[in-house]
């Protein structure tokens, strides 16, 4: 597999990165200012890891295909982070921080997991999965 690193330290970042194939890893990592950071993979065995630590945040994960492994760390600002996987067997963890926060996860298939941790400020969450064998577990707090 293929890897990517992204990293951004200040003012008004972006960054995106796209894999197809099996075994790829992207890691993005931003630290202050505007934010945002996307990345899709399609394929099996993939791993996206986005942190993102202050300002306006946003990050985005897509993948499609069986066994992939999603984690978004965000800790300051106005948060947000989305998701979506498809197949059997993928896991999201997302972890938020403080201030306006935000989730938002769609996994489809069976055996998938989610945990998602939200601590100060605003939470919102939304969830679904499909499937069997589905996990999903939420802590919110303030």
């Amino acid at each position: 597999g293929n890897n990517v690193w992204q990293l951004q330290v200040g003012d008004d970042n972006y960054a995106a990165a796209y894999q197809f194939g099996a075994g790829n890893i992207i890691q993005q990592l931003q630290a202050g200012d505007d934010n945002v950071a996307l990345a899709g993979q399609v394929g099996s065995g993939n791993y996206i890891g986005q942190g993102q630590w202050g300002d306006d945040n946003d990050a985005l994960h897509v993948q499609a295909g069986d066994g992939n492994f999603a984690l978004s760390l965000q800790y300051g600002n106005d948060n947000e982070t989305v998701g979506l996987q498809v197949g059997n067997g993928n896991r999201l963890y997302q972890t938020q921080t403080g201030n306006d926060n935000s989730a938002t996860d769609t996994q489809i298939g069976n055996a998938n997991q989610a945990y998602i941790t939200q601590e100060g400020s605003s939470h919102v969450h939304v969830g679904m999965q499909n499937g069997k064998s589905n996990i999903l577990t939420v802590n919110q707090s303030n």
